[in-house]
């Protein structure tokens, strides 16, 4: 109704502009004050390198995908990225069991083998 239609045009309009400047002004003071002259001080950084994929993304019929199946840094936007290419991968794998070609966990284990080697590159 009225009053939703008010209430995303506020969070669209003026809300995510007071949003943005709110991040802005809490980024540009995190700038000015990190003592960059002191690398013991300095503050921790997210290293995608320390944040290993796991051995395998299925068991039985589970399977991790999106944030649970990779860890990467959460600035850059891609973790959605990542999680759409999961989709694409499962979607494929689960085609064949819809054509009862292979079963759940082979479907499951093929999506395993097909993205592990891309999660394993993005840590290097």
């Amino acid at each position: 109704g009225p009053a939703v239609q008010r209430q995303l045009r506020w969070l669209l309009g003026e809300g995510a502009r007071r949003f943005a400047g709110e991040v802005r002004r809490r980024f540009d003071f995190a700038l000015e004050h990190a003592p960059w002259d002191d690398p013991g001080a300095a503050p921790y950084l997210w290293c995608v390198d320390e944040k290993q994929p796991p051995v395998t993304l299925c068991k039985g019929r589970a399977a991790l995908i999106g944030d649970a199946a990779h860890v990467v840094c959460p600035l850059t936007g891609m973790g959605a990225n990542l999680a759409l290419e999961d989709a694409a991968v499962l979607a494929a794998a689960l085609t064949a069991v819809k054509r009862r070609e292979v079963t759940w966990g082979a479907a499951l284990c093929r999506f395993s083998a097909l993205r592990l080697p891309r999660l394993k590159a993005i840590v290097q």
